[in-house]
């Protein structure tokens, strides 16, 4: 057993897209705030909310269904984590039918599974954005996200629940979504009440990989005067502005986030894949063809390429036409404004990161990757850069911090970034 857990550990940490961490030990938790603390005088702490990013944001369940795919599972069930909850995974096939969407391209609307509502975990508190899974109130380390941002917030003085909260969002739908179900209405309120608790100080917003754009859509809808008085800075960090290919390959051919043990995978890729096809907040990862090239080659076959303006040939092709028009109908969000706040733009840079992929075996295999882009091992440099165009595009500073050889899921939980957070949201 725990031979298996060392094994699914570095297939984890080896992932850079997985948004697991195996992380057990509080005091490694808290190291990078207790190392700030050695060379740095805290007096004065800025209030701060957390965004993850895609599968980060913990995601509650409430069942009243007529049917199930399974006698065993329920078809009735008060509100429950489903994503993650390390059980589910014994139960993959209730599971993904109640984490499902569906698509009406005609009402541009996103559906859950018949008989299921969903909803955000603990909303302005931090138990769906620390860790996604607990277990008696207690965490399940592989499923750590910001707990060691969180820890090292709390060990210079931050206060869970006052001015360190989190803002978990359903990352299977995109940002448009995001607005018409509430949930943006809800984070300005979460903001304000923020603002509020905390003698009237502005917030910091921290946000990671999907958290980036999301937060940014809401910053562009918002007035100056709002974003004046309420916002400190935009901290977005691996920032996918312009897309990542995993995206694109996981609703291809499937992701499991690194969950493999012994070579079995521990969650369905194609029951992942299911999801992925439905979901906007990850089709709109998709490489755009606004700062790529249209010519830009993102998948080859034996017979046929594609560039990034092939989508609806391509999906077409995989068997899955839906996707495409979802991509048509969220592409316009990857055409967002500059922040209009100050903003410090950090990300990881020098790993090799898949940027095309050539199905040699059909839609159903895993694809030979193209991984000689140098982003974060997950998003392309490029995507990762744009930020630092918006110095010239508005008045609020913008500095952009580099970090070469860290990862797209480490950055979150390194000491020199942590410290970096810190160095702007302490005095």
């Amino acid at each position: 057993m725990l031979e298996h857990k060392k094994e699914l550990c570095a297939n984890l940490e080896k992932e850079s897209w997985s948004f697991f961490r195996c992380v057990d030990d509080e005091s490694e938790l808290s190291l990078p705030g207790r190392l700030f603390l050695e060379n740095n005088k805290v007096s004065e702490l800025d209030p701060v909310i957390l965004l993850p990013g895609i599968g980060g944001s913990a995601i509650d369940a409430r069942l009243n269904k007529k049917d199930s795919p399974a006698w065993y599972c329920f078809k009735k069930l008060d509100w429950f984590r489903i994503w993650f909850a390390t059980e589910e995974i014994l139960v993959q096939t209730c599971w993904m039918d109640n984490l499902a969407l569906s698509y009406d391209p005609h009402a541009k609307v996103y559906n859950n599974t018949y008989g299921v509502e969903t909803r955000p975990t603990d909303f302005g508190g931090l138990q769906g954005v620390e860790y996604l899974d607990y277990k008696l109130n207690i965490p399940i380390p592989f499923t750590s996200i910001y707990s060691t941002m969180v820890q090292s917030l709390v060990k210079v003085g931050y206060v869970r629940g006052k001015n360190i909260r989190g803002a978990p969002f359903d990352w299977r739908l995109p940002a448009a979504t995001l607005v018409e179900n509430g949930w943006y209405t809800n984070f300005q309120n979460l903001i304000e009440e923020t603002y509020t608790i905390n003698g009237n100080k502005s917030v910091h917003i921290i946000s990671h990989s999907l958290g980036c754009p999301t937060s940014l859509y809401f910053l562009n809808m918002m007035p100056q005067a709002w974003l004046d008085k309420y916002i400190k800075s935009f901290i977005p960090i691996a920032g996918p502005w312009s897309g990542a290919g995993k995206a694109l390959r996981a609703a291809i051919s499937g992701d499991n986030f690194g969950l493999t043990v012994a070579e079995i995978d521990i969650i369905s890729k194609k029951s992942m894949r299911n999801v992925a096809r439905n979901a906007g907040g990850l089709v709109q990862l998709f490489p755009d063809n606004i700062l790529w090239p249209s010519d830009k080659l993102v998948v080859r076959t034996p017979t046929k390429n594609y560039t990034v303006s092939d989508y609806p040939q391509l999906f077409a092709d995989a068997g899955y036409p839906m996707s495409a028009i979802i991509w048509e109908d969220v592409n316009t969000l990857n055409e967002m404004k500059p922040p209009r706040v100050a903003t410090n733009c950090i990300y990881g840079y020098g790993v090799p990161t898949e940027i095309s992929y050539y199905y040699d075996k059909g839609f159903d295999s895993d694809p030979l990757m193209d991984v000689s882009n140098l982003g974060d091992g997950t998003v392309p440099l490029e995507s990762l850069e744009e930020c630092q165009y918006w110095a010239t595009k508005q008045t609020q500073p913008v500095v952009v911090k580099q970090y070469n050889l860290i990862g797209h899921g480490d950055i979150i939980k390194n000491t020199d970034v942590i410290a970096q957070v810190l160095s702007i949201t302490t005095r």
